[in-house]
């Protein structure tokens, strides 16, 4: 999906709920309108991909970090500071690998999505 899409979603896993909807950017070196190339790589300043765990809460409650739960694929995340925070909709969307977020969105991302969430 184009970085102008919607792509992040949050569900309840219990009740399915989809509790947020919004956009989230990805890093700028991994393409410009959506991810092409994808690394686990420490330094690599791009997009990972997989599935992931929510870890620390941090920065004023502004950011929050995530776990890569694949080995070989997203294994390093922690290790490279990947995290949730607020990006600069629409004018700047890109990252160096983190996701990045609405300002709006992003206070309701690290409220609903901490403490372990898958």
């Amino acid at each position: 999906m184009p970085i102008s899409a919607k792509r992040l979603w949050i569900v309840d896993q219990a009740s399915g709920e989809v509790l947020l909807n919004t956009h989230v950017g990805h890093a700028r070196k991994s393409g410009f309108w959506r991810p092409r190339i994808i690394s686990n790589t420490p330094d690599s300043n791009l997009t990972c991909c997989g599935l992931f765990v929510t870890g620390e809460i941090y920065r004023q409650d502004t950011r929050l970090r995530v776990v890569g739960l694949d080995p070989g694929v997203n294994d390093e995340a922690l290790d490279r500071g990947i995290v949730f925070h607020a990006g600069n909709f629409p004018w700047w969307p890109w990252s160096a690998g983190c996701f990045t977020t609405p300002e709006r969105d992003n206070r309701r991302i690290v409220e609903i999505a901490r403490d372990g969430a898958v």
